[in-house]
């Protein structure tokens, strides 16, 4: 059994370090002599699991192992019960054998708790019926320690102690005879007491794991480390040096009593950030919380203050030290509410294709139980109703808003779109934001995006729902939710292969809206439809879908969906995808006979080789051009580079090649030209298709847009009658012209004299 000496040590109040003081001289029982437990330490540094020490227990069966290079991850989905109680362990977790001697063991979490009741702790196990629970869990507002004794499946509460709320956490269990005791620090430096209890067991196991009960949310255990604190390992990540400097930390009100701090992570090395708040009058600053790892984000929500003024910094801690502190960031709680555009006050939109027949303004609004109304206004024209979240659809959160502006509505260049707000006490607050429209018809080939070089997304796409945020050099959501859709490219793309990698980080099956949830892609897009603000009717070509399952049904699959969602085609082989891992997806998109388009889908793991075969194939009815769409429907997901390349062809896919020799032609240009009243043009086409028709001034803006809709196959003749979009006579002066049909493009010079 262990020393009296070991035993002091395993007792003692650890001392009280600020965070640049010495870090590494902290005491972690290694001089636990006596213990023969045989509890092996692993820093979870490989790309497997070591499978001579661990087993993975999952008695749900739909929890997701996974090592990353420096954690454990065990990730349970959202609905499913992984309760620890009378029902037995269902907890996902990971055991090794231990023998039944004193021991002392440390785990550290890296991962945060969210939602009632997400669990992560430790699990001593004589068998099924006999074991003890030490743990960490969430409810919708508050932290618990937690310590359980279960006898003959029968449990015991011998700890239920609030704690303070933190991004990473530190757990010690140790045992000398049938004495049992539980530590906790947020920091593996100051450690505070827990559960001390006596009770006989005889240990057969150990091991960490990650749990859910409750509301059932979705969680994701990152576990660092686990320790037999009688022998300690370095982890893998941890170095000598002290962490970079925290640099470009911003602050801002989200709220009347809600701030938020942004910063960028230059460390690879820290094991949390300390995060310091002072007032004014007052020079010293507090520690008001801390966050895990690779976190570049912290809100604050203020409890009645007594002040509106605040001030932050930021440091980043691992075992060598400190950083030296951020710069220094003063923000004001202001006391109206807060206006927010999500992709900032300022958006191009036009520049890379257009996409839909509208430009959305995404944002939201604070304190919504403070407002009487809310309006938007473009361009200083007459107001309209601004519909407010939630909807549980399009608009997800409270005070969110998805303003839709068909682009006929613009004019070429800057536009203003001013939402106002109306408090219960006739207070009014407004913000406006700049929209510059550069209309601007693309083509698939050759098109590309890398996400590690784009500062905003809307750069490079448009986002029609949904916060996104690009991390790890990815586009990742940042709020999850239903149908969050960015489109890529332009209406008038027809021929084409995309690629894109993808990663599921999570999924959640909670709400009924839209069915379960699923990722994947939409080819042939023009724009939601409908009398619903926003518009809630998605006609498209083809949905290319990864589709998983609700508890208590275990469905995975891939499909194709036509328009209606409609299933067209599906993999019944059972595909499942591991969480955090990176697949690989393909879509092939090609025109075929009597209006018809043949589509082509497929997904493989990153690693390995593209496979020869298709998935899936389909050969449906639809629009013969359109954009596409990146689809997170109730999934944490990030989407990689993306590879677009148009396929050039004379004519339409069939079943046995190609048929027609070209898909349009113009039989005659615009006559007369010049001309003074109106002008003509005469094409041919070869199969159904979308026709657009664009007029442009010499400052490249849209003058005219003759015709913008679908075109049976047969000739045609298309007039311009001098006018602009609003119907009124351009003045004199040259012209340009261009028609988009499907892959074919045609470009001209008109005059107009008057």
């Amino acid at each position: 059994m262990m020393s009296e000496k070991v035993i002091i040590l395993v007792l003692m109040a650890i001392f009280i370090l600020s965070p640049r003081q010495g870090v590494a001289a902290v005491l972690r029982y290694s001089e636990i002599h006596n213990d023969s437990s045989g509890i092996v330490s692993d820093d979870f540094s490989g790309e497997q699991l070591n499978t001579d020490v661990w087993h993975c227990v999952d008695p749900v069966g739909d929890a997701d192992f996974l090592l990353n290079g420096t954690n454990l991850l065990i990730s349970l989905p959202e609905g499913s019960d992984h309760d620890i109680w009378h029902g037995g362990n269902k907890a996902a977790r990971v055991m090794q054998t231990a023998r039944n001697s004193d021991f002392g063991v440390e785990v550290k979490f890296d991962s945060q708790l969210q939602g009632e009741y997400a669990m992560q702790g430790i699990v001593v196990e004589e068998n099924g019926d006999n074991f003890l629970r030490f743990e960490f869990y969430s409810t919708s507002n508050e932290m618990y320690l937690f310590a359980v004794v279960f006898t003959n499946g029968t449990p015991s509460i011998m700890l239920q102690k609030k704690i303070k709320r933190n991004g990473v956490m530190y757990m010690r269990v140790v045992r000398s005879a049938d004495t049992w005791i539980q530590r906790y620090s947020d920091d593996g430096l100051l450690w505070q007491d827990g559960a001390l209890y006596n009770h006989s067991l005889h240990v057969t196991a150990i091991g960490p794991y990650a749990g859910n009960a409750g509301d059932k949310p979705t969680h994701t255990a990152s576990i660092d480390y686990f320790y037999n604190c009688a022998a300690p390992i370095h982890p893998e990540d941890q170095v000598e040096t002290e962490p970079a400097v925290v640099s470009d930390l911003t602050a801002h009100a989200t709220s009347m009593s809600t701030i938020e701090l942004t910063w960028s992570d230059n460390c690879d090395n820290e094991d949390c950030y300390i995060i310091e708040r002072s007032e004014p009058g007052v020079s010293e600053y507090t520690e008001i919380a801390r966050v895990g790892t690779n976190v570049s984000r912290f809100q604050e929500a203020i409890q009645s203050p007594m002040n509106r003024t605040f001030a932050y910094r930021i440091c980043a801690v691992n075992a060598a030290g400190c950083s030296e502190y951020s710069n220094k960031q003063r923000v004001t709680l202001p006391v109206h509410p807060v206006i927010s555009f999500f992709y900032g006050d300022s958006q191009p939109f036009g520049h890379h294709g257009i996409p839909q027949r509208y430009v959305n303004v995404l944002g939201t609004i604070s304190d919504t139980e403070m407002l009487k109304a809310s309006f938007f206004s473009l361009n200083a024209a007459a107001s309209e109703t601004l519909k407010l979240g939630s909807d549980r659809k399009r608009l997800g959160y409270a005070g969110d808003f998805n303003i839709e502006l068909h682009t006929h509505s613009l004019q070429t260049g800057y536009n203003s779109v001013t939402v106002t707000v109306v408090q219960n006490d006739q207070t009014t607050t407004n913000k406006t934001i700049d929209l510059l429209w550069q209309p601007y018809r693309s083509n698939p080939s050759s098109h590309a995006v890398k996400w590690d070089t784009v500062r905003n997304i809307q750069h490079v796409a448009q986002v029609i729902d949904g916060k996104w945020m690009i991390s790890d050099g990815m586009l990742r959501t940042a709020e999850v939710g239903y149908d969050r859709l960015v489109a890529l490219g332009d209406t008038s793309w027809a021929n084409y292969e995309m690629t894109v990698p993808v990663k599921i980080h999570n999924y959640y099956t909670r709400s009924a809206e839209g069915g379960g949830p699923g990722v994947g892609l939409v080819a042939r897009w023009k724009g939601h439809s409908g009398d619903d603000r926003p518009r809630l009717d998605h006609p498209y070509g083809i949905l290319a879908w990864y589709k998983m399952g609700s508890p208590p049904t275990d469905f995975y699959r891939l499909c194709l969906f036509k328009d209606g969602d409609q299933m067209v085609a599906e993999d019944l082989s059972g595909c499942k995808l591991d969480l955090n891992t990176v697949y690989m997806f393909k879509l092939k998109v090609m025109n075929a006979v009597n209006g018809l388009t043949a589509y082509s889908y497929k997904v493989w793991p990153q690693q390995e080789s593209e496979p020869l075969e298709w998935s899936l194939t389909a050969t449906v009815a639809g629009p013969s051009t359109g954009s596409l769409l990146l689809v997170a429907h109730k999934v944490d997901v990030s989407f990689g580079d993306i590879e677009i390349s148009g396929i050039e062809t004379s004519g339409v896919a069939t079943e046995h090649g190609i048929v027609h020799e070209k898909s349009a032609d113009v039989l005659s240009p615009f006559s007369p030209n010049p001309f003074n009243r109106c002008t003509t043009m005469r094409i041919r086409l070869y199969e159904q298709q979308a026709v657009l028709m664009s007029i442009y001034d010499v400052l490249g803006r849209v003058a005219a847009t003759p015709v913008d809709k679908i075109l049976a196959a047969g000739d045609h003749t298309i007039t311009w009658n001098g006018t602009d979009v609003t119907g009124t006579p351009v003045p004199s002066g040259l012209y340009l012209s261009q028609i988009n049909i499907g892959m074919f493009v045609y470009r001209g010079r008109i005059v107009v004299v008057r």
